[in-house]
């Protein structure tokens, strides 16, 4: 890794950014870190977005947890499944 990336150094963050006209975040998985490829990146881009699929989970949320239908059946995975209950 580029140093700085995990701290989300800014100094690298722009540096990323000065190589992209456009920012696309597609990845879903890894958009809650607050790396310089992540969080950094899309503070400095001159444009930034969520991509398709990223756009299709934050979606699936929304309707999930804002009218979910009846029953309901949740399942939890991950390597961090304490911290999802």
């Amino acid at each position: 890794f580029n140093k700085g990336e995990k701290k989300n150094a800014d100094e690298l963050a722009q540096q990323y950014a000065a190589l992209c006209d456009v920012f696309v975040m597609d990845a879903f998985g890894t958009a809650h870190r607050a790396e310089g490829s992540t969080h950094g990146v899309a503070k400095f881009a001159k444009v930034a977005a969520a991509g398709p699929l990223l756009a299709a989970e934050l979606d699936a949320l929304g309707k999930a947890l804002g009218a979910p239908a009846q029953p309901m059946a949740a399942i939890v995975a991950g390597s961090k499944v304490s911290t999802k209950l």
